[in-house]
């Protein structure tokens, strides 16, 4: 079984779970060996370097998540595997869970006001934690609702004092 959350705390970790999520959108739409180059403009470390994809496809298939034959040329097309096909499940079920999206929320809301506090910024806003890196759950921005739930339960807890301006 694959446990695609310990691949979750890192930004390459997140790039690579976003490919596969993909190329497994891709293998249900189309069910036969997936063409690769529509996927370099998925992340911008693909967009700069088209070696990073590359690398991230070996890498998964090291994991059994794919197969594809190598050519001088590079890899231009997989095929996903069974592995794959459940570490994008996983990934999709994950990146909607309530409760993990909301216990991260809450955990970041704190984590960037600390930041802020460390770095002086004195009235931080709901536009600048969105931007921050603190901003997302698995690559996915939160809601101005899910924020608001964060602040209100970090308010409750007697955690923060007082609210971000929107």
């Amino acid at each position: 079984m694959v446990d695609v959350t310990s691949f979750t705390g890192t930004q390459i970790g997140i790039r690579r779970l976003e490919l596969i999520a993909a190329l497994n959108s891709a293998e249900v739409r189309y069910g036969y060996e997936i063409s690769t180059e529509p996927y370099e403009e998925i992340n911008s470390d693909y967009r700069s370097d088209w070696r990073v994809m590359q690398e991230d496809l070996r890498w998964m298939r090291s994991e059994g998540w794919v197969s594809f034959e190598e050519s001088a040329g590079g890899i231009t097309g997989v095929r996903l595997l069974s592995p794959g096909q459940e570490a994008a499940q996983q990934y999709a079920e994950a990146k909607a869970d309530p409760l993990a999206r909301a216990q991260t929320s809450r955990d970041r809301v704190l984590k960037w006001l600390h930041d802020c506090d460390l770095t002086d910024i004195h009235s931080p806003t709901y536009k600048d934690f969105k931007a921050s890196k603190y901003g997302s759950h698995l690559g996915t921005g939160f809601s101005d609702r899910e924020i608001t739930k964060a602040i209100g339960w970090l308010v409750e807890k007697e955690l923060i004092n007082a609210a971000l301006k929107s």
